[in-house]
């Protein structure tokens, strides 16, 4: 009987031992691929196959790659924010052509891992041409600006309010205020308008947001990487654990739901329904939750079909049209 007791003690011994491994590799996994800025301040550049399948196509890509070497050209000019845990935070800013009928300023957020010009080098353009100003920060953690963790949205909203106020400082307060955001930039825009902003702000686009850091983290676990519901909350307990502890923020913390219950703002949500990385269905969750509150403030547009964060550049004339209704209507 002892023999049978210590080697089913044995075996539970193991058995913890290789959940305990498991979770530890996750939480390395989670640590070195979400949430610390290593791919985008990587030296290797992505292969042209990379970005030719990103961007549906190669016709799509070179459109994409013509727009991004225009705004490369320009040189455009930096400003900083210190943001609210005093990092170094920096913006590309592109002037309007006539300040004296500048219509507004478009601030813009990019997505996870990416950046301002291969985000919005097409979308940038367009307002430009309807003589806005256009700002368009580096993340947290990407690129020029500086930090140790991403946080998908939950201290980004932070600093997408201070971006408003140093807008503000530079083109001042009556300049009428648009926000935009794709992927998880979207998310931070959206969790954004749950602070107390600046008056002037007239309206969020949101493109293929997810709603809560933790949701999207478990749908990628069990949706794409088909990993078992059960094992998957141990991980993310584990993770959300984690990220407290190391990054400061919690999964939980805060989400785009808990935002559009406060927010008063107009909403333009727009995404591709072929999306595989933040799913169509909850920018539409996020849609029906505000449209309870405010019917006339917000609009869905479904870009069937289309993948994830290319809606702008697989169909250009309905998303500038969706864009020019949206824009002249809250201006």
């Amino acid at each position: 009987m002892k023999k049978n007791v210590s080697k089913y003690a044995k075996i539970a011994g193991i058995i913890c031992g290789i959940v305990a491994a498991l979770v530890a590799v996750f939480n390395i996994c989670i640590y070195n691929f979400v949430f610390l800025p290593n791919f985008s301040r990587a030296t290797k550049e992505r292969t042209v196959e990379h970005e030719i399948k990103f961007y549906a196509g190669e016709e799509n890509y070179k459109r994409h790659l013509a727009d991004s070497e225009y705004i490369d050209s320009l040189n455009l000019p930096l400003i900083e924010i210190t943001s609210f845990d005093s990092l170094k935070l920096k913006a590309l800013v592109w002037n309007s052509e006539n300040s004296s009928s500048c219509r507004g300023t478009v601030l813009l957020m990019h997505g996870f891992q990416s950046g301002p010009v291969r985000e919005f080098a097409t979308i940038a353009r367009f307002f430009h041409k309807m003589n806005f100003n256009v700002v368009m920060p580096y993340q947290r953690s990407h690129g020029l600006s500086e930090g140790k963790f991403i946080t998908f949205g939950i201290k980004e909203r932070y600093d997408c309010r201070d971006w408003m106020l140093k807008i503000n400082e530079i083109y001042g307060n009556d300049l009428p205020l648009f926000v935009g955001g794709i992927s998880m930039g979207c998310a931070t825009v959206t969790m954004a308008s749950g602070l107390d902003l600046p008056y002037n702000v007239r309206g969020i686009i949101a493109d293929c947001g997810f709603t809560e850091p933790y949701e999207i983290v478990r749908w990628t676990m069990t949706d794409e990487m088909h990993i078992w519901p059960g094992v998957a909350k141990i991980l993310l307990d584990s993770a959300g654990w984690y990220c407290k502890k190391i990054g400061g923020f919690g999964l939980k913390e805060y989400s785009t739901l808990k935002a559009l219950e406060k927010t008063q703002l107009p909403f333009l949500f727009m995404t591709g329904t072929d999306d595989h990385t933040v799913p169509y269905e909850m920018t539409v969750t996020n849609f029906m939750l505000y449209k309870q509150r405010f019917p006339e403030k917000t609009k869905l547009v479904l870009f069937e079909n289309v993948p994830h964060a290319i809606s702008y550049i697989e169909d250009w004339d309905r998303y500038e049209k969706e864009l020019t209704k949206f824009v002249e209507k809250y201006n």
